[in-house]
């Protein structure tokens, strides 16, 4: 059995969207998303014209992103309630260096390609468990299921605004560059990350 808690009311929306901390963590999470989305769309036909990879290859290395996913995963439960801030800057960092390195790694070879999605693959996972627990965080129990409502809201907005600006720089500059556009706005999200959005959450010590 579980306390019941205080229903969650329309006049508490105000005070919700007024903690810095919560606000931060969206805004991380609309530049992250966006920035993956951007990229990750056209993983595919990327690897298959820039890569020249093989149908066959392709589903070998979107298996290996899967794979580094769980890894990810695993990590996450091992690394973040020791390393809170450290291992949340080094996820947040960790897509948009991946998203960089994948237009070289193309240019080397598939080992290159594997190290750049066992990057992107690991952090991503991370990513998406510790921002939502940091929005936990920063909740009250009454917040938590809106505020993790608006989360959902944002990074389906980033998916598909990712989708849309990757799909403008295919159109204008060709498909070898969308790994570079996401790439630039990953980089915003770690001046985000390291000079708003952590320094607000060190002031809400872990529940």
């Amino acid at each position: 059995k579980l306390q019941k808690g205080e229903p969650f009311t329309l006049r508490q929306l105000p005070v919700l969207l007024r903690n810095p901390a919560l606000i931060g963590v969206y805004v991380l999470i609309a530049l992250y998303a966006t920035a993956y989305y951007t990229g990750y769309s056209y993983i595919e036909p990327f690897l298959l014209q820039i890569a020249g990879l093989e149908n066959d290859m392709v589903t070998i290395v979107l298996s290996v992103f899967g794979v580094a996913s769980i890894v990810g995963s695993i990590m996450c439960s091992k690394l973040y309630p020791r390393f809170r801030f450290g291992f949340f800057r080094a996820i947040t960092i960790g897509v948009p260096v991946a998203l960089l390195l994948m237009h070289a790694a193309a240019g080397v070879g598939i080992a290159a390609i594997f190290g750049v999605v066992v990057l992107w693959g690991i952090s991503a996972a991370a990513v998406s468990v510790v921002y939502q627990a940091e929005i936990i965080n920063v909740s009250s129990d009454e917040e938590e299921t809106v505020a993790m409502a608006f989360f959902s809201g944002i990074f389906n907005f980033g998916i598909g605004t990712g989708a849309l600006l990757g799909g403008q720089v295919v159109n204008s500059l060709g498909i070898a560059n969308v790994f570079y556009a996401g790439g630039a706005i990953g980089v915003a999200s770690i001046a985000f990350c390291l000079l708003v959005a952590v320094a607000r959450l060190k002031k809400y010590p872990v529940k």
